[in-house]
């Protein structure tokens, strides 16, 4: 069974500008040895504390950031970004911070930004900050096929939230006192950033944003593929969606498709033309497209209902 171990608080590099002490910078990291350090480092000029929480690290990541300044959770074990960020909530309940910044490892985002992060959040109303890369239309640095998933991911959290965001998946975002009380973090994997929003929406909690640049040019850059990343992202708002919204994500689609299957098994039964093989395999799609449609609509219809009971 994994368990949590805290390294010690001493500091053998300390900042010259002293930090706010009233937020908690936290860092989920795995296998972050090239960058660490100086992230924490400039984090420390922001918040007075700095919490790496080394998700299994085989390198020197834990090692590293206590060297340059930070408390260390770490786990025995590879345990997934989301269970690192739930550690981070707990923590941060039971020492009562004010605010909570959460920041990725890998020097994609400058730490030091955080700071019109936590002022966006101390002004309010708002009680998540999400720091964009989008927000003044800075797209462009962004590969396409980065972009399209994106817009698409946003959709379907703003489908499933509410919250109409420019980009849903920032790991970059601040929370106050009554988002660190209130956010159930439950999702161990990479989607934990749709489903914090997903339980900020539930507990009807305020959400907005604020621009930040981002550096795509890391020395160690995230290894994970991001089409397999943003694609299982994807079915899973989907799947979550299909519960909570019945016939928005299943009822919708299905009378489409089984309507769009139906006219096609129509036109091609009545079609007066000689029967060839794209005809007969127009019909096998057209059929298939009527089945899938009549399944997704009656999915909607008993989820609706067992959701009333």
């Amino acid at each position: 069974m994994d368990r949590m171990v805290e390294t010690g608080e001493a500091r053998q590099t300390v900042p010259e500008e002293a930090g706010r002490t009233d937020a908690l910078i936290v860092i989920p990291a795995y296998n972050e040895a090239a960058t660490i350090g100086s992230v924490v480092l400039e984090a420390l000029t922001v918040a007075e504390e700095v919490l790496v929480v080394d998700d299994g690290s085989t390198d020197a990541t834990a090692e590293l950031a206590a060297a340059a300044g930070a408390r260390v959770l770490r786990h025995d074990t590879n345990r997934g970004k989301g269970m690192a960020i739930e550690n981070a909530f707990q923590y941060a309940r039971e020492n009562n911070w004010e605010y909570l910044v959460l920041v990725d490892g890998d020097w994609q985002h400058r730490p030091k930004e955080a700071d019109a992060l936590l002022t966006a959040c101390a002004e309010g109303p708002a009680n998540i900050v999400i720091g964009s890369r989008y927000l003044d239309g800075n797209r462009g640095e962004t590969a396409l096929y980065r972009r399209v998933g994106q817009r698409v991911l946003d959709g379907i959290t703003e489908a499933n939230t509410g919250y109409s965001v420019t980009d849903s998946q920032s790991g970059f975002r601040a929370f106050d006192r009554t988002a660190i009380e209130t956010v159930a973090v439950t999702d161990a994997g990479f989607g934990v950033e749709s489903q914090m929003l997903e339980s900020a929406s539930e507990r009807s909690l305020t959400v907005t944003e604020v621009p930040i640049s981002v550096n795509y040019d890391v020395p160690d850059p995230n290894t994970s593929n991001p089409v397999r990343h943003g694609f299982s992202v994807a079915v899973r708002l989907l799947r979550t969606g299909g519960i909570r919204y019945p016939r928005f994500f299943l009822g919708a689609p299905g009378a489409v498709l089984a309507a769009v299957g139906f006219v096609g098994v129509w036109w091609t039964v009545t079609a007066e033309a000689t029967w060839t093989l794209s005809l007969v395999i127009g019909l096998l799609l057209s059929t298939l497209l009527c089945l899938c449609g009549v399944v997704l609509t009656t999915m909607s219809v008993r989820t609706t209902r067992a959701g009333r009971h």
